[in-house]
């Protein structure tokens, strides 16, 4: 049987693991709604776009501002 020991020296380590894990993990919800938003923007014709005011080359920039807002 395996016991975990915990103390003081090591939840240090494991609690940085942790953060880390969480920010590679927030890093690929963020990407998964970039890569979403930009294809479906990317998908609409420039008739589409322009009836909703957006360039096409605004297209990425507006992907980026609305994952960072998401996630």
């Amino acid at each position: 049987m395996t016991t975990a020991i915990f103390n003081a020296n090591t939840a240090a380590p494991v609690s940085r693991f942790q953060a880390v894990a969480d920010q590679i993990s927030a890093f690929i919800a963020k990407r998964r709604i970039y890569n979403e938003v930009r294809r479906e923007l990317q998908s609409l014709t420039n008739r589409e776009l322009d009836d909703i005011g957006i360039r096409r080359s605004d297209v990425t920039a507006i992907a980026r501002e609305h994952a960072a807002l998401k996630g």
